[in-house]
């Protein structure tokens, strides 16, 4: 029996993918439970926050406007290293400045497969659980993809207000040094 990826994981491996990159072998990794590299400021670049700051911003999404809330904005968990991932566009690192967070924008980041099939139009519900406690990198908000069959990423300035907001709540609490 064959096993075939499912449906929307080429439409996302080429929406992520660079133009030295062939979706066809993203798409191979992930249908092999693994991780697959890809490079960081071609199409994307990844925003690399500690995971109780990260799960704050996720938690208050209806509050921050388009796109967190609906579920929409790329995220994953590296469990092992306690950090989330979120997909910003193109040239955020050149003006990145919130504290404790770091916008990778060059280099090759190990990406997971997506959790399920997705097409323009569906919106990904958020994880729920408030830690990563899947032992392996996972989304906790897959990729979507809008009309265009591009990815919807996170918008920088959302994602900044917010991350700067719920660092002084978490700092005041003590949750992140």
């Amino acid at each position: 029996m064959s096993h075939y990826p499912p449906p929307g994981w080429l439409d996302i491996a080429r929406a992520l993918a660079g133009p030295c990159e062939d979706a066809s072998l993203i798409v191979s990794a992930w249908g092999r439970d693994a991780e697959a590299p890809l490079a960081a400021g071609v199409r994307w670049e990844a925003v690399r926050v500690p995971e109780p700051l990260g799960r704050a911003i996720l938690s208050r999404g209806a509050a921050l406007g388009m796109g967190v809330e609906s579920g929409s904005w790329p995220v994953w968990c590296a469990p092992h290293a306690r950090r989330l991932y979120f997909l910003v566009p193109p040239g955020t690192g050149q003006r990145w400045s919130v504290p404790k967070t770091v916008c990778l924008r060059h280099g090759q980041l190990q990406v997971p497969a997506p959790a399920g099939a997705l097409w323009p139009g569906e919106h990904p519900a958020a994880d729920s659980d408030p830690r990563c406690t899947m032992p392996v990198r996972h989304w906790v908000q897959d990729p979507h993809l809008d009309g265009s069959g591009e990815i919807v990423l996170a918008d920088p300035h959302l994602l900044a207000g917010g991350l700067e907001t719920a660092l002084g709540a978490l700092e005041h609490a003590g949750a992140v040094r």
